[in-house]
């Protein structure tokens, strides 16, 4: 490469960083917004002033090295920022306000644009050729005025234009994700890691009790109400006849007292059961018929809060995928719980555990895969997804944004480089910074050693990584793939055996 293309590429690059500046200066979610920037300060650190005695460099650490760049005043406000972005991204121990969320943007985006002017100024004054060069306008006479530009109106450039983020085809040896492994990815690297080595793929449903219930179809639900209800009138009925029979074989019998007990026991059991049954799905029919209508807006760019059976009284209508979404250009797949159809418009649906959100970055990145499956294998509009919450029929919409799916194009390269490198031995994914990933994940969940369930990678088991707690062994997925303790709520007061 001769001198002159390698200051065009400087050259553009300086560009397409500050094109980025710009685009992190007009996201309207102040979380989102602090958090790219952090990302896009250390990206900028680590490409254009690294430090190769760092051997895990951090955004942190990156910063300190640049203090005297950075000046005092600079470098305090630049640990003000780290530690509002820390505390939204991983300790979540207090609440940050608007105002501290913007105040550590500010201080990130200052920061870049410091570092993009050094960039530019090491990169010295730029060369024009006589192809680039514009050309010289004829002289016009001193007595004369130039009409024909008096008489062109004025434009002024009220946004800057941004071209359309490429197409991420995969390569011949870029691996197959899915939307699970993408999601498990944005919310622990290691995680992601374990989801796509154990061939994990989206989960039928996502339901804390009760899964087998109908739940999204209301003529099912009638049905099953109907049944339930027969079932919870035939108790008593039931229970008096066994008694009436039994009285009449075996009354004066020494065991009959007994068999009375035994029977009236597992009526109880077997009559609460059949109650707790009629009095959820009792629930749901009745959540069915007092909905009223819900009609999200398709181009809001905010989340918006939504009823599942108030969309279906909008003229939504559900269906369940047969068979998981597969983009073979981008080697993605997934399968969304449900799709509604309105129109030209399919709109995913995912669920999540919890009742009452929030809807988290790896909820985004998984709706967001869904989204573009939907629009890439089915050639339908989806201008949003939506996340229902937990044992509920609320949720929030997800909407289908320059920047949510910015994170989905993220998520995606950064995931097939982690798993490339991570075959091939060269890096693993880190440890968490904080332990509050850890505390309630799956993967980190101890079980007991003697049971012969084994950590798969590529359907080959792994030797445990056992941690004991004075009497018995344990070990977990992303102990054994990893050999470490992972720091899970049940973990914390074991040791590792040597």
């Amino acid at each position: 490469m001769t001198a002159e293309n390698e200051d065009e590429d400087i050259w553009q690059t300086i560009a397409r960083y500050r094109e980025e500046l710009e685009f992190l200066r007009e996201l309207l979610d102040p979380v989102n917004q602090l958090r790219d920037a952090g990302v896009f300060v250390e990206d900028l650190l680590k490409v254009h002033f690294p430090s190769p005695e760092i051997i895990e460099p951090s955004l942190g650490k990156l910063l300190r090295k640049r203090q005297k760049f950075l000046g005092r005043r600079l470098y305090r406000d630049a640990d003000f920022a780290i530690r509002v972005r820390n505390s939204v991204s991983h300790t979540r121990r207090e609440s940050m306000t608007d105002e501290k969320l913007l105040k550590g943007t500010e201080v990130f985006l200052k920061i870049a644009s410091l570092h993009i002017d050094e960039i530019e100024r090491k990169a010295g004054p730029k060369i024009v050729t006589e192809s680039e060069s514009p050309p010289k306008p004829a002289p016009l006479n001193r007595f004369e005025s130039n009409s024909t530009d008096e008489a062109e109106p004025k434009s002024y450039a009220t946004r800057i234009e941004r071209k359309p983020s490429p197409m991420l085809d995969a390569d011949g040896g870029d691996p197959h994700v899915t939307a699970s492994t993408l999601a498990e990815y944005t919310f622990c690297p290691r995680a992601g890691v374990l989801t796509h080595e154990g061939g994990f793929s989206d989960p039928e449903e996502e339901l804390p009790s009760l899964a087998l219930l109908p739940w999204y179809e209301q003529a099912a639900i009638e049905e099953a109400y109907t049944h339930a209800l027969y079932v919870l009138f035939a108790c008593p009925v039931g229970l008096v006849a066994a008694v009436v029979i039994l009285s009449l074989t075996l009354l004066g019998n020494p065991v009959y007292p007994l068999l009375l007990i035994v029977l009236v026991s597992g009526w109880t059991i077997f009559a609460w059961r059949a109650f707790r049954r009629w009095r959820e799905i009792g629930n749901r029919r009745l959540a069915a018929q007092l909905a009223t209508e819900c009609n999200p807006v398709p181009g809001k760019n905010t989340f918006q809060p939504v009823d599942w059976w108030g969309l279906l009284l909008a003229g939504y209508e559900v269906r369940r995928p047969e068979a998981a979404l597969n983009d073979e250009r981008w080697k993605l797949s997934g399968k969304p719980r449900r799709i509604l159809d309105k129109g030209t418009m399919s709109i995913p649906v995912h669920r999540i555990r919890k009742p009452e959100g929030p809807v988290l970055p790896q909820h985004i990145v998984r709706v967001m895969a869904h989204c573009h499956l939907i629009e890439a294998t089915e050639g339908a509009n989806s201008p949003f997804g939506i996340v229902l919450f937990g044992n509920t029929y609320q949720g929030m919409t997800v909407p289908n944004t320059n920047e949510h799916r910015e994170r989905l194009h993220t998520a995606l390269e950064r995931v097939r480089a982690m798993i490339i490198e991570s075959n091939a031995g060269e890096r693993q994914p880190p440890e968490p910074v904080t332990g509050n990933v850890c505390s309630a994940c799956h993967f980190g969940h101890p079980r007991s050693i003697a049971l012969d369930d084994k950590t798969m990678r590529y359907e080959e088991p792994l030797d445990p990584a056992p941690f004991h707690n004075g009497k018995r062994a344990f070990h977990c997925d992303c102990g054994d793939r990893f050999n470490w303790k992972p720091k899970h709520d049940r973990n914390r007061k074991m040791r590792r055996l040597e």
